[in-house]
């Protein structure tokens, strides 16, 4: 699960204030899960379990702190921990948490149990299948928009060997001989011919992606019904001919 632990930020935040230096601060964000020797001296276990419970941090983590801390010859307080890490997780362990992460895009990492975990796996269920779709969305309008500037540059090297061929060929039929304007000639049908077929996968790329639209409507129609707050609001960029993006990605 990729998501900051507020502590980090917390603690990124207040390095900013204090210092105004902003390497240090990039480093904290780089190696979350490592404490200072300073936050292993003074850290208040209960806090740092309840937020790490809030953030839906798998156990291991303490691991983590196990080790860094090790460094500075002091041990966490596991009990503390745990019960601050418990107490975080009611508040991550509900349906309309699950259903944030899943929007997110975010793996559950399996760190509910019981009842709780099943309203937090009903959530995510919902909430991914509207990421998956606009992921969907965009995965294919990224294709379309490289495969018509490919088609756009077949197209333009398409007129220059034209150009090549048959301008002034009067002129040019007593200059060039017969194998060179037969390789042009080849070049050319062979560019054609990835044309047609580059414009035949521009075609199915669009109709996968209105299919897509389809399943995005219907996702955020779901969650609306099950009780979500899903707008549909979301205005997905047309590609132009020339594999130029027109509108705003979500």
């Amino acid at each position: 699960m990729n998501q900051k632990n507020p502590l980090c930020l917390m603690t990124a935040i207040r390095s900013v204030t204090l210092v105004g230096i902003v390497a240090p601060v990039l480093l904290m964000f780089a190696g979350c899960a490592s404490l200072s020797k300073a936050q292993c001296l003074e850290g208040d276990w209960f806090e740092i379990g309840l937020s790490d419970g809030e953030s839906g941090m798998d156990s291991a983590r303490f691991d983590e702190y196990v080790d860094t801390c090790a460094k500075y010859d002091v041990v966490p307080d596991f009990a503390k921990y745990s019960e601050g890490r418990t107490k975080g997780l009611e508040f991550f362990c509900t349906r309309s948490k699950g259903y944030s992460e899943g929007r997110q895009g975010r793996e559950y990492q399996n760190v509910c149990s019981g009842t709780s975990e099943e309203l937090f796996l009903e959530g995510h269920s919902f909430g991914y299948k509207v990421y998956s779709a606009i992921e969907s969305i965009n995965t294919l309008n990224s294709e379309i928009s490289e495969k018509a500037k490919e088609i756009r540059l077949w197209e333009i090297q398409g007129d220059e060997i034209l150009d090549l061929s048959f301008a002034g060929a009067n002129e040019r039929e007593r200059e060039r001989d017969t194998d060179e304007r037969n390789e042009l000639s080849d070049q050319g049908a062979d560019l054609q011919s990835d044309i047609t077929k580059a414009k035949a996968q521009v075609k199915e790329l669009r109709d996968r992606k209105a299919e897509a639209m389809i399943e995005y409507r219907e996702a955020v129609d779901e969650a609306n019904e099950n009780g979500f707050q899903e707008e549909a609001k979301i205005e997905f960029p047309e590609v132009s001919d020339d594999g130029k993006f027109l509108g705003t990605n979500p």
